[in-house]
């Protein structure tokens, strides 16, 4: 009888840690966001929950979107400089 109750729990003891290891990750898988497409909506006023509500994608994500997208402004901004060396000369006076 006892041979018979062991072999019943360690059979249990398998089954839950494979069904564990089958059952899909709690997460969810990361799969690329268009931020170009977000933030066109963003940009035409669609609030954070609007846009991912229309995208099926999380707030987190819209919000990640503004947040590169104000970098890569910035980024830009000073670029010009940046990518030209040096400063641009003074006016010569006379």
């Amino acid at each position: 009888m006892r041979k018979m109750g062991r072999s019943l729990v360690s059979f249990a003891i398998v089954a839950a840690v494979g069904l564990a290891l089958a059952a899909p990750a709690a997460r969810a898988e990361r799969h690329p966001v268009d931020c170009a497409k977000v933030m066109e909506m963003v940009n035409a006023g669609k609030s954070a929950k609007e846009v991912s509500a229309a995208l099926k994608i999380s707030n987190s994500s819209v919000y990640r979107c503004e947040k590169k997208a104000k970098a890569a402004a910035k980024t830009a901004a000073g670029a010009p400089a940046a990518a030209g060396g040096a400063a641009p000369a003074a006016p010569a006076t006379h």
